[in-house]
């Protein structure tokens, strides 16, 4: 029990030192000072910051718990731990997508 706890405090960790790295990464940089509200930022970094990264990262964030509870339902319906989203064709259906949009 002690072993899983360790790992999930490592790996929620690692989700906010990426999510704060997301947030300060691009080409108007923000330090760790500046994030945690320690600096006042200007008019123009309050709104690339509000209206410019802080959506795309919860985006990125929910996007990325969609897929991870997409994948445990699939494996939980299939009752198969390997179960990938070949198993019902879709990866065939996305590929057929993308070469119709390309000849299309």
């Amino acid at each position: 029990m002690e072993r899983s706890r360790v790992f999930l405090l490592v790996l929620l960790a690692l989700l906010l030192i990426t999510s704060l790295s997301s947030l300060s990464t691009g080409p108007l940089p923000f330090g760790i000072h500046q994030l945690l509200h320690l600096e006042p930022l200007s008019a123009t970094e309050q709104l690339v910051l509000v209206h410019i990264r802080l959506p795309r990262t919860l985006l990125c964030l929910g996007v990325g718990a969609i897929l991870a509870i997409c994948g445990a339902i699939m494996q939980g319906l299939f009752r198969n731990p390997l179960a990938d989203p070949g198993i019902i064709g879709v990866s065939g259906g996305a590929a057929l997508g993308a070469a119709l949009s390309m000849v299309v």
